[in-house]
């Protein structure tokens, strides 16, 4: 669908289920995105290329595994990271400070 067909049918207000679902799910991934963006460009500052590389690997295996929620809510990207950077920990060494 052309740039020009999606405006004439807003402007003509048909916008019909799927054209919705497709905004919505471009949206959340454009957000997935972001996220794993971010994760991967902290992890290449601290522990270089290749940690990054494995890292944006498992955060892809984590948003695979990840349950979706049944209503409209936002996906919690976050605990898809939360996760990544829990692989990472293990393969770099980083042990959790006991409380």
């Amino acid at each position: 669908m052309t740039t020009e067909i999606v405006f004439t049918e807003l402007e003509r207000g048909t916008r019909d289920r799927t054209f919705d679902d497709f905004l919505g799910i471009a949206g959340l991934m454009s957000m997935a995105e972001t996220e794993l963006a971010a994760f991967t460009g902290v992890v290449t500052d601290l522990f270089g290329s290749e940690q990054a590389q494995q890292s944006a690997e498992d955060w892809v295996e984590e948003f695979e595994l990840m349950e979706w929620p049944d209503d409209e809510a936002i996906p919690e990207w976050r605990s898809v990271t939360i996760a990544a950077s829990a692989r990472l920990a293990g393969r770099v060494g980083v042990h959790a400070a006991a409380a």
